[in-house]
């Protein structure tokens, strides 16, 4: 999803933030029109989003900064997660 909107972005030359958020559109909001599912959360029914990291506070950055969600829901259920580890190595 967010390399299809980062594509989209790059090729159609979407720069600006509200560009930026029609591409975020096109795969979340506008993909659900067109397959005729449920967009959004409601309470009580099964949650599909993606987790991102704190970094990430706009859909304008989540396309820029092209981070991985560090957790997929579909339909209540955690289906991906991405660790990030950092190691350092001194030498001595």
């Amino acid at each position: 999803m967010l390399e299809t909107a980062h594509l989209v972005a790059h090729a159609a030359h979407l720069h600006a933030p509200s560009e930026r958020r029609a591409a975020w559109n096109m795969v979340t909001k506008n993909a659900a029109s067109v397959l005729d599912v449920e967009h959004g959360i409601v309470e009580g029914k099964p949650a599909t989003l993606n987790v991102f990291p704190q970094e990430v506070s706009t859909p304008t950055e989540a396309i820029c900064q092209q981070l991985f969600p560090r957790v997929v829901i579909h339909e209540g259920s955690i289906v991906a997660e991405t660790n990030i580890s950092k190691k350092i190595r001194l030498n001595n």
